[in-house]
């Protein structure tokens, strides 16, 4: 019975895998939409870095934003947005599968080491995607701040940016900043899968529908983005400083505030990363059904 159940663990082929993930990151990034304006109000209108910005402000824009722009000012820009976190939520997604199948179905019959091997799968499904994706954020990082400074037009921007940032930094350009969104999204990913893992196996697989993803994805998230959030801090932190060393500002703001200072704005963070993470296993969950289902041109695995 226990080897039936881990070999049950993957069905798909690695294609429909990676759509699925792009799926789910399209599907919970549009949803969640207006937590993210929110943020990006917040962070024009405050001195201080998101990370020290409070619940209380963060509540008070959603009202602002609704009475000074309307309904569909929540959802402006979600386009470029869910373009960004389509390819990693695939990579992510496909990247985990691919190793928990090499790591987790020899031992599928032991919780304990399975629940160890999801956590590393999950670790090295974030080393992958964010080292894949690098590029593409700092591209539209870079377009960005090109087109607010009206040094190119919208058409062709994109070819334009590389250009600029291949003539300035050659390839290096496109991986600066690598180590600290690495550092932050080993242990973020490596959290979650096992978190969700974990809480997941509270239920018997037939029990496991909507409501159980739902909150096993709003716990894992909220474990993940707690472990993870001081590198989130010092990510704000290093931004314009070029220069700046990870473990240096880290121990300026140990000096300054203590350690807790590493974790300010966990509360607000976790409002707006939570409701993502578990719309996101969700999405994920059901696209992962409905693929099996329809079984397009690949047939289900045998049983032995």
């Amino acid at each position: 019975m226990n080897s039936k159940k881990a070999k049950d663990k993957v069905l798909l082929p690695p294609w429909q895998d990676f759509i699925a993930g792009c799926t789910a990151g399209a599907v919970s990034k549009t949803i969640t939409s207006p937590l993210y304006v929110v943020k990006n109000v917040v962070l024009i209108q405050s001195s201080k870095p998101l990370s020290e910005v409070g619940l209380r402000n963060t509540l008070r824009t959603f009202q602002q934003v609704y009475t000074e722009r309307g309904f569909l000012a929540f959802w402006k820009g979600n386009a470029l947005t869910v373009l960004k976190t389509i390819p990693y939520s695939g990579i992510k997604f496909l990247a985990y599968d691919q190793l928990r199948f090499h790591y987790l179905i020899p031992d599928g019959n032991n919780n304990e080491h399975a629940y160890k091997k999801s956590f590393i799968a999950g670790c090295g499904a974030g080393l992958i995607a964010s080292i894949l994706t690098n590029p593409l954020w700092l591209i539209k990082q870079n377009a960005a701040l090109i087109e607010k400074e009206g040094l190119h037009q919208s058409r062709g921007l994109i070819l334009h940016t590389c250009k600029t940032m291949l003539a300035r930094g050659g390839i290096s350009s496109f991986y600066r900043g690598m180590a600290i969104n690495v550092a932050g999204s080993v242990p973020y990913e490596g959290m979650l899968f096992m978190s969700y893992s974990a809480i997941k196996s509270w239920w018997p697989q037939q029990e496991r529908g909507i409501g159980v993803q739902l909150t096993a994805g709003l716990v894992a998230g909220a474990v993940a983005q707690t472990v993870s959030h001081p590198f989130h801090v010092l990510k704000e932190r290093m931004k314009g400083t070029d220069r700046s060393y990870a473990f240096s500002v880290a121990a300026k703001i140990v000096k300054s505030d203590g350690l807790l200072g590493l974790y300010k704005g966990t509360l607000g963070s976790l409002v707006k990363s939570t409701p993502y993470i578990a719309l996101q296993f969700i999405a994920y969950e059901q696209c992962v059904t409905l693929l099996k289902n329809v079984q397009i041109g690949f047939p289900r695995d045998k049983e032995t």
